[in-house]
């Protein structure tokens, strides 16, 4: 039995890259429709209890319907995710075949200016600021640290 990170992409990709039958309907296999199940109490019990949760307030979805319906949605965008895309020849939009093209190198390499002007022109003031701000409030704590 082969373990490299292909044989593991294939298998999974197999396994919940799905096709689309020709009723529009996504065929799942009984371990992924089981899984689903367990997701539905998993998100009732998410959103239950505000402490694990972000702070959302308790008992925020409690309908049995709308929990099915963030569940279909959360499950459809995990396989839409992996899912074969048709006349394409990558499975993922970060895999290798994807992001080593001419294309995607050079969009890479464009970033880069708009990222320094973010850095220079925005984050660099902003810090800037906030650490005169927080030397402002502990000089008037603290005498000594004023000028």
């Amino acid at each position: 039995m082969e373990n490299s990170s292909d044989s593991i992409r294939t298998t999974i990709q197999g396994s919940i890259g799905g096709a689309i039958a020709a009723s529009d309907t996504l065929q799942v296999t009984a371990p992924e429709a089981a899984a689903y199940r367990q997701q539905i109490a998993h998100w009732r019990s998410y959103f239950h209890e505000p402490v694990g949760n972000g702070g959302l307030k308790p008992d925020l979805i409690t309908d049995p319907a709308e929990l099915h319906q963030l569940t279909a949605f959360i499950t459809w965008a995990a396989w839409a995710s992996v899912a074969d895309r048709p006349g394409s020849t990558y499975w993922h939009a970060r895999s290798l075949a994807y992001t080593g093209t001419d294309a995607a190198r050079l969009i890479e390499w464009l970033r880069l200016p708009g990222d320094l002007v973010f850095i220079i022109i925005g984050a660099v003031p902003v810090a800037i600021a906030a650490i005169k701000d927080y030397i402002g409030v502990h000089a008037t704590r603290y005498p000594a640290l004023q000028r």
